[in-house]
């Protein structure tokens, strides 16, 4: 989507400003990358910006994560997903003892020649971001509400960040922006970051 697209239709939603900052940092990433000797004279004019957003797109929407790293797993990115039945688990990826193979075993019993499915996991604002659909709210255990927390130039002024430590450490501890916002996925019960950037 374009920018107007995605203020019009998302308007109301904080996934509105995490797409476009999500944009934004791609762009500037592209931006700074071309600039680089090594990666002009490999690509020569290959890389448009057109070609990095489907590049990044694909990296984006197949990648199997696991160890805190990103993998591009041919076959097991064909995997859709579900919820999944009552009791069953969150999809689980390793490598096997060789560390040769990711294994992925499936997290409930499938028919011969049924699709398979697996359930990621994720809030329906990852899944929009990132792969481009959303399951059913009533499907998806993992959902929450994205909001953004905003200090106002008022509460700004009156709290001392230089030297009031708590506040220091309050603001490191829940990742407050330079523009004194931070954005949380809300479940209940309401997280310890939401209330701490209360205490604020």
């Amino acid at each position: 989507w374009t920018s107007d697209e995605i203020a019009t239709r998302l308007k109301p939603s904080h996934l509105k400003d995490s797409l476009m900052e999500y944009q934004a940092r791609n762009r500037r990433t592209y931006d700074s990358i071309v600039k680089i000797d090594i990666i002009k004279e490999f690509f020569k004019e290959d890389l448009s910006w057109e070609r990095y957003r489907w590049a990044q797109a694909i990296l984006d929407s197949r990648s199997i994560w696991w160890a805190g790293v990103r993998h591009l797993v041919p076959m097991l990115d064909f995997i859709n997903c579900i919820q999944g039945p009552e009791g069953s688990k969150i999809h689980s990826t390793a490598m096997d003892p060789s560390d040769q193979y990711a294994i992925t075993r499936s997290s409930w019993d499938f028919k011969a020649n049924e699709q398979l499915f697996e359930n990621y996991g994720q809030s329906n604002h990852i899944y929009f971001m990132y792969h481009g659909f959303a399951l059913p709210i009533a499907e998806n255990k993992n959902d929450c509400v994205l909001h953004k927390f905003q200090l106002s130039e008022e509460e700004v002024r009156r709290i001392d960040f230089e030297s009031d430590q708590i506040a220091q450490s309050v603001a490191q501890q829940i990742g407050l922006s330079r523009e004194y916002s931070v954005t949380l996925c809300l479940t209940l019960p309401i997280s310890k970051e939401a209330w701490l950037f209360y205490s604020l």
